[in-house]
């Protein structure tokens, strides 16, 4: 049917929808349409209200879960889940809970055998929480993520822990990713060497960020042992060349390329890293390196990436690798996340009429609910 209204499917990612001047998304059976201008958003919306059974919600205000606000005349779009994280809360009976001050603490979670936890009450807490820590809150990926390799077996311990990472989420509510339309494509990538106690695997970081907002990041355990700091950042390097890598063929496809025109920067501190990365010869301690981690050799003399060294403590995805103490999350959180009562955007900053997605050239969008028929996938958002 999309076909039929002139539409082709991106081949990168099958939910996604686009002919000249007009980009279409779809998550299940809604539908977020973003054009050129007004009245081709107009037109095209009708043209799906004709082809299917479905509801024109109107401008763009909530989306699967998620809320946006823009402010036109400062250029600046503020996404977050803060009405999600209120009814979290009262779903568990927090809603007067003390808020913590991290998500999580150094140390937790931990693999010793104690009392059997509630398990289905976990799960349903660790579920919702992925879907708001992989939404805007990237602040409580690593915890939400290392808490959920319990989920086949939690301990009353964990089952604590959950409710702490509720406790924090008390207290920042309202926290959103503010993207404010810069014109830069980059990202950051790290790892905890040997962090885990059991395994002794290193945990990776990402962080990728598209109009001075986070647009995607990982917290994710290594699958194999590395045998130093430097190969721990390595392979964190190569998951977010991969991702980088994705998300510059889904801005080539709907026409954004010339965010990619230019070498693709990416902040790494770790100088080994970066030495492993830059010198094309065989090092005696990288010699047993899988040679699909390479890539990143190969992505640098093709000129799409470039490497950059950041100090540790200014290394965003360092909140992704590990649970740090409140100073350092907060100044890692504080670069990437916005409370809308600090500079956000507040619903008087926005204009009557038609609001875009947050990329300078869509001038309009709407939103279309309970489209029946719609093909089911994923919004490139992770």
């Amino acid at each position: 049917m999309m076909a039929r209204l002139g539409y082709e499917q991106s081949k990168v990612d099958s939910a996604l929808y686009f002919k000249e001047g007009v980009i279409v998304a779809v998550y299940v059976d809604d539908l977020l349409v973003a054009g050129a201008s007004n009245s081709q958003v107009e037109e095209e919306v009708q043209g799906l209200l004709n082809s299917y059974d479905a509801k024109d919600l109107g401008n763009l205000e909530k989306y699967v879960g998620f809320k946006w606000k823009r402010d036109r005349k400062g250029r600046r779009s503020w996404l977050s889940q803060e009405h999600y994280v209120d009814k979290l809360l009262e779903k568990y009976g927090m809603e007067n809970c003390k808020p913590n001050a991290v998500p999580l603490r150094p140390g937790n979670p931990t693999e010793e055998q104690g009392k059997e936890g509630d398990k289905k009450l976990y799960q349903e807490i660790i579920g919702s929480l992925i879907y708001l820590a992989y939404g805007t809150r990237p602040d409580i990926a690593y915890a939400v993520t290392a808490l959920a390799r319990h989920m086949a077996n939690p301990q009353e311990q964990h089952v604590t822990l959950a409710k702490g990472v509720l406790r924090y989420l008390k207290g920042t509510r309202d926290l959103g990713i503010l993207y404010d339309g810069r014109k830069v494509f980059q990202g950051y990538c790290d790892a905890t060497w040997a962090s885990d106690a059991t395994t002794r695997r290193s945990w990776s970081g990402v962080i990728i960020e598209c109009g001075g907002g986070a647009i995607c990041w990982k917290s994710k355990l290594q699958p194999t042992v590395a045998l130093s700091s430097t190969e721990a950042e390595y392979y964190a390097l190569a998951l977010g060349c991969q991702e980088i890598v994705w998300i510059g063929m889904v801005l080539k496809e709907l026409g954004f390329g010339h965010l990619i025109d230019k070498p693709v920067k990416i902040f790494e501190d770790n100088q080994g890293c970066i030495k492993l990365a830059d010198t094309p010869v065989l090092m005696g301690r990288a010699k047993h390196i899988d040679t699909k981690m390479h890539f990143i050799r190969d992505l640098i003399k093709d000129g799409k990436i470039a490497l950059e060294y950041v100090a540790t403590t200014d290394m965003k995805a360092d909140m992704l690798t590990k649970a740090l103490g409140r100073q350092l999350f907060e100044k890692h959180r504080d670069n990437c996340l916005e409370s809308n009562a600090h500079g956000g955007v507040t619903k008087g900053d926005l204009p009557k009429g038609r609001y875009d997605m947050g990329v300078k050239l869509h001038e309009g969008e709407k939103h279309l609910g309970k489209l029946q028929g719609a093909k089911q996938g994923t919004i490139p958002y992770e």
